[in-house]
């Protein structure tokens, strides 16, 4: 067990009714019985909830080995509806070039995992190809991208707007990203990690899907860590005691990358 909340038969429970309702969407697919303004969101669907079982894996304590078929079936899934779907933050008729609440993390954990997992050059293409598509531009995945294909041009400015609150949440991680690559640079970065982990990954999240699931009666919880916070820290090469033993961070996915190295 990784996680700190729940044990192994909450997890055994909430991946199995998982992949029930995963398994009665694709029936409901394949038997044509989704009208057809409903079929990419139904996709759409089954790559999150699919990833949501992944990560709720790992906090059973699940080998990392055990999570491939998951992750490359959720880039599957995402591949084929968010290509055609708009998934973009939108606002009174106006679509921005950047994802909005759950749909920037789930881009975010998807790019991160990536990253950790070192799937292949195709598979992490399919996901920059998302992206692309409605020219999304954010500082967190180009540094996680560009960590896989160095030869990508540096996007010159990012595609958001002030109203929306996704540079906020991730404000301190933001910042380590682009702290430049010598001693003190990695110090500073190294700090505002420690930081975010401890003061904002979970408290500015707090108008998010996830926050607070642990106290539903209902099981839905899956499980709490910053997959942003390892591929960022295996990026740019800092790490620490404090960074280790956050509760929120997933040691165990920073450790397979940087074996893997």
């Amino acid at each position: 067990m990784r996680d700190q909340l729940f044990d192994i038969k909450y997890f055994d429970e909430y991946i199995k009714s998982e992949l029930e309702g995963r398994i009665d969407r694709k029936d409901k697919l394949l038997n044509n019985e989704i009208i057809n303004d409903r079929i990419f969101k139904v996709k759409s669907f089954i790559a999150r909830d699919i990833l949501y079982t992944l990560i709720a894996k790992y906090s059973a304590g699940y080998s990392i080995e055990d999570l491939y078929p998951d992750y490359y079936e959720a880039v599957d899934y995402m591949h084929q509806s968010w290509m055609v779907l708009d998934n973009r933050a939108f606002r009174n008729e106006e679509y921005f070039n950047h994802y909005f609440g759950t749909d920037y993390d789930l881009m975010l954990w998807m790019l991160s995992l990536a990253y950790l997992m070192n799937v292949n050059e195709a598979v992490f293409k399919k996901l920059v190809e998302i992206i692309d598509r409605f020219t999304v531009r954010d500082i967190l995945y180009e540094k996680i991208i560009r960590a896989k294909f160095p030869d990508r041009p540096k996007i010159e400015a990012e595609s958001y707007k002030l109203i929306m609150d996704i540079p906020w949440v991730y404000e301190k991680l933001r910042m380590a990203a682009t702290e430049p690559d010598d001693q003190y640079g990695k110090e500073r970065a190294q700090a505002l990690i420690e930081a975010f982990l401890e003061k904002d990954f979970y408290k500015r999240h707090k108008d998010y899907s996830f926050y607070d699931n642990h106290k539903s009666k209902q099981n839905v919880y899956f499980g709490y860590w910053s997959i942003e916070s390892a591929a960022i820290c295996a990026i740019i090469g800092v790490i620490s005691d404090e960074i280790i033993q956050n509760k929120y961070f997933p040691k165990d996915m920073y450790a397979y990358k940087m074996n893997k190295e």
